[in-house]
């Protein structure tokens, strides 16, 4: 039974509860709203059975008064019951010792009430004395059949009427509840499809509540996982290529050796050997990227003074950039803070930029290093005077492999992954790294760094 129950559509399972809830407030309105019914309609009968009780001591007192006794009463009483017809054919009169003297049931005439029972009866005063007691309609005991069965009716009519309004609700809850679970069911079509590789699948759902939300987000994730897809597609095939490229020239140069075809000169054994190490460099970049995506990249974080980094950095290049004819030019601000950064990696960034501009910058040109607070957070930058980045380049200068004019040539000696790795650098120290490059003015890489790491400020 239940396995059968958990096999049921969840519209089905909600219907079934929205009728049991149904059901159990239809049985708890038609039992409070008849229990209700009778006790106000049994009031209201003995009121009014009272009332004319009431209605009737008058006539009976003044017979009293001048008979004085109830003798030769049932002729009169007779008269006076069907005169007030309201009274219907029930009643009880009672004398003064508590025996019943007339009576609608001829078996009740000769019996005494108790003084309690007396109490719900009318009383027949005689110049200050009680001389009988007169009981009228439901005063004189069980409800008639006439008032059960207006009871009944009414009980009837309010079940009818509690049916009817749940069959109502029942149909406008399976319409509300359609309209609930039919986004439900195109969320859960689109997530098969997903599951079996379809990343295209959207859904449409024309509601700004929680399933309208819900919807949006399954369309980002939906989007996201298709971009990453997109993106691990691209980057097995750009790796593959970047592969194929030295183990190429390594196998013809092996092969062409072997055959004596190629002469074992140390000039060859370096071409294999330089292409041996751009395999091992591509490795390398490869691991580290896929560290700093993941997130699992260790960083080292110190108080570090920027002005001794990159003054260490630049008399590293300054020697090379000066054999080329390149100047290399220091603009660093005197109030640098010391920033919690992880001196190594943002080292490593820096020598990939310096390494791209160094490439690209012609001889007479400049490079040059920047560097100044904004705020709570420092800019630092790398500026060239080459030939400088296309505007459509601009958005896809960080991606991995990317293949521009600029700094994605592998007769430059880039594995394409440089600026992606120090992309992923700066933003695992909750910075920002950005490029421009105006025309004819070269380019500038700009990236910018918290002077306190969120782990220095919850502390």
């Amino acid at each position: 039974m239940l396995a059968r129950l958990k096999r049921l559509s969840f519209r089905v399972k909600l219907i079934g509860v929205f009728a049991a809830i149904i059901v159990v407030g239809v049985a708890v309105v038609y039992l409070l709203a008849g229990a209700a019914i009778v006790r106000n309609f049994s009031d209201f009968t003995v009121e009014t059975a009272q009332m004319h009780a009431q209605g009737m001591v008058p006539y009976f007192a003044y017979y009293y008064e001048q008979n004085g006794s109830w003798q030769g009463l049932g002729k009169l009483f007779d008269q006076l019951v069907r005169a007030h017809g309201a009274l219907g054919d029930r009643f009880l009169l009672v004398d003064e010792s508590g025996r019943v003297r007339f009576a609608s049931d001829q078996r009740l005439v000769g019996q005494r009430l108790s003084a309690e029972r007396l109490q719900a009866g009318a009383p027949i005063r005689v110049s200050g004395r009680r001389v009988g007691t007169f009981f009228a309609g439901s005063m004189v005991g069980n409800p008639s059949l006439a008032a059960d069965r207006f009871v009944l009716s009414v009980s009837r009519s309010v079940l009818i009427a509690a049916l009817a309004a749940a069959l109502v609700a029942l149909i406008f809850g399976s319409i509300f509840l359609r309209t609930l679970t039919n986004p439900l069911k195109q969320l859960a079509r689109a997530s098969q499809q997903i599951a079996s590789g379809d990343l295209s699948q959207r859904v449409v759902i024309g509601t700004q509540d929680e399933l309208g939300q819900l919807g949006e987000s399954f369309n980002r994730m939906t989007e996201r996982l298709d971009r990453s897809e997109r993106l691990r597609r691209q980057m097995i095939a750009d790796i593959a290529h970047e592969l194929r490229n030295p183990l190429t020239i390594i196998q013809g140069d092996l092969q062409g050796m072997r055959e004596g075809v190629l002469p074992t000169t140390p000039e060859l054994i370096a071409s294999i050997h330089e292409e041996s190490r751009l395999l091992s460099r591509l490795v390398n970049d490869l691991r580290e990227l896929s560290l700093v995506e993941a997130g699992e990249l260790q960083l080292e974080r110190r108080p570090t003074d920027l002005r001794e980094l990159l003054g260490q950095i630049a008399s590293e290049f300054e020697s090379q950039l000066r054999a080329k004819g390149v100047e290399l030019v220091l603009e660093l601000a005197d109030d640098l803070p010391l920033v919690e950064i992880d001196p190594d990696r943002i080292g490593q960034v820096f020598f990939n930029l310096l390494h791209n501009a160094e490439r690209y910058t012609p001889q007479g040109g400049r490079i040059t290093l920047t560097a100044k607070r904004t705020d709570d957070h420092v800019q630092l930058g790398v500026s060239d005077t080459g030939s400088g980045l296309r505007p459509n380049e601009l958005p896809k200068i960080f991606e991995r492999f990317y293949r521009g004019d600029r700094s994605r040539s592998r007769a430059s000696g880039g594995s394409g992954l440089g600026l992606a790795i120090a992309r992923g650098l700066v933003e695992a120290h909750g910075g920002q790294i950005w490029a421009e490059s105006p025309p004819g003015q070269g380019a500038t890489f700009t990236l910018s760094l918290p002077i306190e790491s969120d782990r220095s400020r919850e502390s």
